[in-house]
């Protein structure tokens, strides 16, 4: 059985009802474009969410770069990719729909 497509305005519901979002910016992510480099295990994370909240990924899309995963512990390097890729992709997310970038070290706001 092959899963039938679902509508953005469907999909994306819940995003266009959050105040930081709306309707106005889902449609900015929806029309934005991005590309990663898929040997980067932090880029990988960052293009799933990226994916989830509406971007399509093409090539000469603006590229996502999160920083590098620097785990001292090889067990980590995963979690910490994970949490990288989360970072890039929240911040590609602010600056398309127009919020101030977080200081991710602090959790606040740049002002």
């Amino acid at each position: 059985m092959t899963a039938r497509p679902i509508a953005p305005e469907v999909r994306y519901a819940k995003h266009r009802l959050l105040p930081e979002i709306g309707p106005a910016g889902q449609a900015r992510l929806c029309a934005a474009r991005y590309a990663i480099d898929e040997r980067d295990p932090a880029a990988r994370y960052a293009g799933e969410l990226l994916d989830r909240a509406g971007l399509e990924r093409d090539t000469g899309g603006a590229p996502v770069v999160p920083e590098p995963v620097h785990a001292a512990d090889p067990a980590l390097a995963e979690v910490d990719a994970a949490i990288r890729g989360a970072i890039a992709a929240t911040q590609r997310v602010r600056e398309i729909v127009g919020l101030p970038q977080a200081d991710h070290a602090l959790g606040r706001e740049q002002r």
